[in-house]
C-alpha cells in the first residue's frame, strides 16, 4: 500500500510499541481487503470504510477489535491526506452492536489499596500519576496530557477530568478511539491528586506532570512507563 513503510516509521518513532504492532495489524487487514474487493487507496469506493467493518465482521472480529483497528486505518488515511491521498467523501461505517464487555475498574478498597501502596513506595509525583491511573481507568500515554485545566467540579459535587484527543508533543491521537472524554475521578484518590496539585513541583506549568528536565513539556512516555513498573516490583 502507498506510504505505508514510512507511516510505520513513524508510528514506530513517535508511539508506544504496543500501538505499533496494532497499527501493523489493521494495515494488514485493509492490504487484506484492499486485495479482496480490487481497490487501491486512493480509488475506494465512499463506502469503504463500511465496507471495511463488513469486512473484519465477517472474520469474527469482535466490535472491540473493529474499533481498535479502525484507529490504526484513520492515522494511516491522515498520514495519507498528507500525501495529497484525501478521503473527503468518505462516509462513517457502521459498528456492528456487539455487547461490549463491562470496562474493568477498581473497586473502593481496592483504590485505596493502590493508591496507599503507590503513596509508600514513591515519590508524590509518581504516586499521584499512578493515583490518576487507578481513579479513572484512563491511558498511560493520556496521563501525561493531563493539565490543570483538564479538572472540573461536576453537579453532584464531584470532580471529573476531561482527557484529550492528542498528544501536544507529537500531535498524533492517544485518546481510545481518537477521541476526547470527560470521565470521573474515583473519590478515594481524590486526596492525593489535590495534595499535589497544592504541593506539586513548577507550579506555574501548564501539564499537571511536567518535565524535570524542561517544565514547558510533559513527562515522557519511559517515564509513566517507570512508574508502572515501580509500582509492581
Amino acid at each position: 500500500m502507498k506510504h505505508r513503510d514510512e507511516f510505520e516509521r513513524a508510528v514506530k518513532a513517535t508511539r508506544s510499541s504496543g500501538t505499533a504492532s496494532t497499527y501493523a495489524h489493521a494495515l494488514n487487514h485493509l492490504e487484506s481487503f484492499l486485495g479482496v474487493f480490487g481497490y487501491d487507496v486512493d480509488t475506494v469506493p465512499d463506502s469503504f470504510l463500511d465496507d471495511f467493518v463488513d469486512f473484519l465482521t465477517k472474520k469474527g472480529l469482535g466490535a472491540r477489535s473493529i474499533r481498535t483497528y479502525m484507529a490504526g486505518v484513520r492515522e494511516y488515511m491522515r498520514h495519507l491526506a498528507r500525501h495529497g491521498i484525501t478521503f473527503r467523501h468518505v462516509y462513517e461505517p457502521r459498528y456492528p452492536r456487539t455487547k461490549e464487555p463491562d470496562r474493568f475498574t477498581l473497586n473502593p478498597s481496592q483504590l485505596s489499596y493502590v493508591v496507599s501502596t503507590a503513596i509508600k513506595k514513591m515519590r508524590m509525583m509518581p504516586a499521584t500519576g499512578i493515583t490518576l491511573l487507578a481513579s479513572t481507568a484512563m491511558r498511560a500515554e493520556e496521563l501525561r496530557n493531563v493539565q490543570l485545566a483538564d479538572f472540573h467540579k461536576s453537579e453532584n459535587g464531584g470532580v471529573f477530568l476531561s482527557i484529550r484527543s492528542s498528544d501536544e508533543s507529537t500531535g498524533q491521537n492517544v485518546a481510545k478511539f481518537g477521541k476526547a472524554r470527560n470521565v470521573p475521578i474515583l473519590s478515594p484518590g481524590l486526596p492525593q491528586i489535590i495534595k499535589y496539585m497544592r504541593e506539586r513541583p513548577h507550579p506555574r506549568a501548564r501539564f499537571l506532570f511536567p518535565s524535570p528536565q524542561n517544565p514547558i513539556k510533559p513527562v515522557s512516555h519511559r517515564t509513566v512507563f517507570t512508574w508502572t513498573k515501580k509500582l509492581s516490583e
